[in-house]
């Protein structure tokens, strides 16, 4: 077969759209010659495809279109390698218990394998969890049965049909935008971007693309025909993040050797009411938000303190350990606060069997919790959070059987809680002491190293702790 009519039907089949040449010749890495206006490919009779392809006769050039390509389903071109967009969410206000199930065992196994992976490390550290369970469960639905039974037991699902349905389920739940609709409210909601790159001169296999068309309509995922890079990465963030939510959070890191690649952010969004707001910034402002802050190597820093809503009026106590609940706007704050001379490394390692035996209740109580920003990512290869993927089936479902396959994992988060509530943007202060309290309130101040998680309708979307808090006093 002629190579001019091979690459015509390549193009009829499969490409519903073709890059300019300059992509194209990026892409096939190779140098693209300069042209007075850019070729469009449309017949193989136009002259512009003999400078533009017939140099490039190389079959293995062939695969190299492939990665620049659209679906029908996305836009003209402005992210190169997008093949398939998120499909639209209908909103839903609730989890069926089935759901939340599932998600709790993956959050358990997941957040505890990250605190562990994290011990010994001095720096604060969180997780994101929804879009890591979207990850997680992309990867098994394209794994062998080893992998795809050892996983669902591990989080009580019963079929890869169920953890789909549960991944629409929380994607509808949690991936809004709330701007506030009465006088007093503050804006909510939660952002996410989860992008599932891979290598298109793989051996695919032959239903590869179904998956694709899955990640779009389960997993609220972006699919790639490309590995990752920063170009690509770029573009994408910029067309999808329209709004800047994610603009501080940590620049990707990209695992060139990967064969298939997830990379994934999310954002909380939760802002205090406008009244609120201005009092916690202007305490801020002048210093009255000051307190002492007390490291794990015995020094003493200052920091600034909000005090936050107890939602329940109690101090929990367990055998080396106390937990409070409060609020910040929609969403709710727990923190663990282990005892003197608790390591909150080593006790963050054992969060989930921490036993809550006593409690005091009090009739105002206020948890005074510093301000903090945490930056920080997951880096790592799939088994390091769930052993279940170190195996030859992994994504054997997508691609075929090759030896040397690499799946990497990419997550990059900052969250910061300040005077706007989560992901606050910062200024910074002086320091006093907290002013006490007018409103006959009891203040509990969170002064030592701290674990705690977020929820979001009683569902949990970050784990971390805090060695520091490391929020800029105003100056």
């Amino acid at each position: 077969m002629r190579i001019r009519k091979r690459i015509k039907e390549k193009l009829n089949q499969e490409l519903p759209y073709s890059p300019s040449y300059k992509d194209f010749a990026e892409m096939a890495d190779i140098k693209a010659k300069e042209r007075k206006r850019p070729p469009v490919y449309r017949s193989i009779k136009q002259n512009v495809f003999k400078g533009a392809l017939i140099g490039c006769v190389a079959l293995g050039v062939l695969g190299a279109i492939i990665p620049t390509v659209l679906a029908s389903n996305a836009d003209s071109g402005e992210i190169p390698a997008l093949k398939y967009r998120p499909a639209k969410l209908s909103r839903k206000t609730e989890l069926t218990e089935k759901t939340k199930q599932i998600y709790e065992d993956f959050v358990e196994i997941a957040t505890k394998k990250f605190f562990t992976l994290k011990e010994g490390e001095s720096e604060s550290a969180c997780i994101s969890l929804p879009d890591l369970f979207f990850c997680y469960s992309m990867m098994a639905t394209i794994s062998g049965e080893d992998v795809q039974s050892s996983y669902l037991d591990a989080i009580g699902a019963k079929s890869i049909s169920q953890l789909k349905a549960a991944s629409k389920e929380l994607a509808c739940f949690l991936i809004f935008q709330e701007k506030a609709d009465q006088d007093g409210e503050g804006d909510s909601g939660a952002f996410n971007l989860n992008g599932f790159f891979y290598d298109p001169l793989a051996n695919l296999s032959g239903q590869y693309d179904n998956y694709l068309q899955d990640f779009s309509n389960y997993f609220n995922s972006y699919s790639f025909s490309s590995k990752p890079t920063k170009r690509i990465i770029d573009r994408w963030l910029k067309k999808d993040d329209e709004d800047g939510y994610l603009s501080d959070c940590p620049v990707p890191k990209i695992n060139d050797a990967a064969t298939i690649s997830t990379i994934s952010s999310f954002v909380l969004i939760d802002s205090f009411s406008p009244e609120e707001k201005e009092d916690y910034r202007m305490d801020y402002l002048t210093g009255d938000d000051i307190g002492y802050f007390y490291l794990e190597d015995g020094t003493t820093i200052t920091n600034d303190f909000l005090p936050l809503n107890s939602t329940d009026n109690v101090i929990n106590r367990g055998s080396n350990f106390r937990s409070f609940n409060a609020t910040v706007n929609k969403s709710e704050i727990k923190i663990f606060l282990p005892d003197e001379g608790v390591g909150v490394d080593s006790f963050a390692t054992t969060i989930f069997e921490e036993k809550e035996t006593t409690s005091s209740s009090f009739t105002n109580l206020q948890v005074a919790v510093p301000m903090f920003s945490i930056e920080t990512s997951v880096n790592t290869t799939l088994e390091k959070l769930f052993s279940c993927f170190e195996s030859d089936n992994l994504a054997s479902n997508f691609m075929d059987s090759q030896s040397n396959l690499t799946c990497s994992l990419s997550q990059h988060n900052k969250l910061t809680l300040d005077y706007n509530g989560f992901k606050g943007s910062s200024y910074a202060s002086q320091t006093t002491s907290i002013t006490p309290n007018p409103q006959n309130y009891f203040t509990y101040s969170i002064d030592r190293p701290f674990v705690f998680s977020i929820s979001c309708g009683g569902v949990d979307v970050y784990y971390g702790k805090v060695h520091n808090p490391n929020y800029p006093t105003y100056e």
